[in-house]
């Protein structure tokens, strides 16, 4: 370059922030090339984006903070001829001065779609950069049926992974859990992740714990964020309270460092991975929100007694060898076989829908059971055994209270009362609108649920004195629920 100014090695810094055809194209330009030119390639590799204020380097993607701006490119417009006074030392200032750099009024991320979905729009996205090749991927289905052996959650995880590479432009509504044992391959899918969708879409948090920190600035332009190993460490309600908005957000709010906080819309997918069944709380059995499987118990090639083997090193040493990704984005057959399979192969489980109910599997089911608190366990238990209240179709809050839940401190009556009908609402029970009804044996009116949606309609139509008849009627002939500390009575005061 002709400015003798200049650090012998800003050529080489800037030719890294350009895209490969830039790269090639300054290159040619050779030695003798003018801050004039270089100039030029600035503003072709940067996008200004109007809102939030801030550059994007369009080679990564990075977003380019004003003040990070000014440090790489102040050289190149002092080096610049006749250039006025006012722009000395102000790159910023000069490329908004001129229409010949690009300008978005805003940025957004959608994988599947090219840099400029419209005129005015530009796309965060990068690809992993590398192509497809068509041949089933034999190394990553076998290691896939050793790692989830049971066939129905082996198929939804399967699902999981094909619905998020067929529709990358649309976010999943539930997150995927894998649970098991330690030293089986659980934590290898972060490298898989990362080969397969690219480094720079995907988020590895290292320990559940920090999830509630790490996801902010982090989130941003990712399509898969992977927890590396949730723990029960004392923090699991909050880990699940940090992850769960996550999961079924439509927009998330990125803080980065030097550049004004922004939403834009939530585009990643999550997966996790522990050790515990007690790492997050659930919903219950009826849980939306989480996909749950299970991982073997054995680690490939142990012997009798669980040790490893040299097998066992020689297979892990081989599944981490596909997974490599090389200096330039470089991936191996393997991974490019699995990303034509996963795009390809239909996803055969009955009724998957990734923006629907995370569908219910044997190991969701063991981890509602631990997770669960005493009310839940014992309401969710009658409600299938139709016990106490649910025998009937009409009851209130308080019935499931009274028949299910020890006599408690009036002050915490309300709390208990609040849980009761979350956990009523979850098992499929509906509040009959917001009448209030006189019960037998209750001096205060109460509003009513019934057992089912379907059965929401027929309650709805009713006056508060139909319901008053129905629940009596229901009632008459029938043995009374019993109570925590004694029998109910359902005759008047």
């Amino acid at each position: 370059m002709t400015d003798d100014a200049a650090p012998t090695n800003f050529a080489d810094v800037f030719a890294e922030g350009l895209t490969p055809e830039l790269r090639d194209e300054f290159a040619l330009l050779g030695e003798s090339v003018g801050m004039e030119q270089v100039w030029e390639f600035v503003l072709r590799s940067h996008v200004r984006i109007l809102k939030p204020t801030m550059f994007v380097r369009v080679a990564d993607k990075a977003l380019i903070s004003d003040k990070a701006f000014t440090s790489q490119f102040a050289p190149v417009v002092n080096g610049i001829p006749d250039i006025g006074r006012s722009y000395r030392d102000a790159p910023v200032k000069f490329a908004l001065s001129t229409t010949g750099l690009m300008r978005a009024s805003t940025a957004v991320y959608e994988p599947g779609t090219g840099d400029w979905p419209t005129r005015t729009t530009f796309n965060m996205y990068r690809s992993a950069g590398y192509d497809e090749l068509a041949e089933r991927p034999e190394l990553f289905l076998r290691h896939i049926r050793y790692l989830i052996p049971d066939q129905l959650e082996r198929d939804l995880f399967l699902c999981f992974l094909k619905w998020a590479v067929q529709n990358p432009d649309k976010k999943m509504t539930f997150a995927l859990l894998i649970v098991g044992r330690r030293g089986v391959g659980k934590s290898w899918l972060s490298k898989f992740f990362k080969a397969l969708f690219g480094a720079h879409n995907v988020l590895v948090i290292e320990r559940g714990a920090n999830v509630a920190a790490k996801f902010n600035a982090d989130e941003q332009n990712k399509q898969l964020v992977f927890v590396d190993e949730l723990v029960p460490d004392g923090k699991t309600a909050e880990v699940t309270r940090a992850i769960v908005p996550k999961i079924v957000g439509e927009d998330i709010t990125i803080e980065p460092k030097g550049v004004d906080k922004f939403t834009t819309p939530n585009r990643y997918n999550i997966v996790a991975v522990s050790n515990y069944e007690t790492a997050i709380r659930i919903e219950g059995r009826k849980d939306r929100k989480w996909l749950i499987v299970r991982a073997t118990p054995t680690v490939w090639g142990a012997d009798a007694e669980g040790n490893k083997t040299i097998e066992t090193d020689e297979y892990y040493d081989q599944l981490h060898a596909w997974v490599k990704v090389g200096p330039n984005g470089e991936v191996s057959d393997e991974i490019r076989r699995c990303l034509w399979w996963l795009r390809n192969s239909p996803i055969k489980t009955k009724d998957f829908n990734g923006q629907g109910i995370a569908p219910m599997t044997p190991t969701k089911d063991d981890v509602a059971a631990l997770t669960e608190t005493t009310v839940e366990s014992v309401l969710n238990g009658a409600y299938v055994d139709k016990a106490g209240p649910f025998r009937f179709e009409l009851f209130s809050v308080e019935d499931a209270r009274l028949a299910f839940v020890p006599d408690i401190d009036p002050a915490k009556r309300a709390a208990i009362d609040g849980e009761v009908s979350a956990v009523m609402e979850d098992i499929g029970c509906r509040r009959v609108g917001s009448k209030q009804v006189y019960l037998p044996s209750r001096r205060h009116p109460r509003r009513l649920w019934c057992r089912s949606e379907r059965l929401l309609p027929k309650y709805l139509a009713m006056s508060t004195k139909e319901l008053a008849t129905a629940y009596r009627a229901e009632r008459e002939g029938k043995a009374p629920d019993p109570v925590a500390q004694g029998v109910a009575d359902f005759e008047e005061d």
